[in-house]
């Protein structure tokens, strides 16, 4: 005997439980599926309830969080939007990776991570002007901030300070 596919309406009605469950799961996880391959070959991960887009940017956290419980900085923040209006006119949004109160400098620091800028695998240069460009508009809109761009040098992971450098 075939078995005939439940109708629209009420369909829901009759749902298990568990099955109800399993619904549920299935379209939060949706919403957080990767499409495509990334870019850069990053793997996005989580750490502390936190989404981050490589690997790269989760162990910055990790240093942030040691430099936190060292009392060299507060105020931790991840993913931070900002909007950039000039003369009242919405020109594009940013979110950089960190914003955080250093204590030694008695200024806000706002930190991007960025990974190589050639693709390892294809040797293809990646496209950063968008984001250096959004990245400079920042620095002008909130000058009394701290801008620092965490980079990844050929496995050499280093901080590099890029306040009033070329990006």
């Amino acid at each position: 005997m075939k078995k005939t596919p439940l109708k629209r309406i009420g369909a829901r009605a009759r749902e298990t439980d568990a099955q109800k469950q399993i619904r549920e799961a299935y379209a939060e996880a949706k919403k957080f599926r990767i499409k495509g391959k990334p870019r850069q070959n990053s793997k996005k991960c989580w750490a502390d309830g936190i989404k981050f887009d490589s690997l790269w940017e989760r162990e910055c956290y990790y240093q942030l969080k040691y430099r936190l419980a060292a009392k060299e900085i507060c105020n931790l923040e991840t993913h931070v939007s900002y909007q950039l209006e000039v003369n009242g006119k919405w020109i594009s949004e940013i979110i950089p990776d960190f914003r955080y109160y250093d204590y030694g400098l008695k200024r806000i620091v706002i930190a991007d991570a960025k990974q190589p800028l050639k693709d390892k695998k294809s040797n293809r240069k990646l496209d950063r002007e968008g984001w250096a460009a959004k990245w400079r508009l920042l620095q002008a809109l909130y000058p009394d901030h701290q801008f620092e761009v965490f980079r990844m040098h050929s496995g050499w992971r280093e901080y590099k300070e890029c306040s009033g450098q070329k990006i």
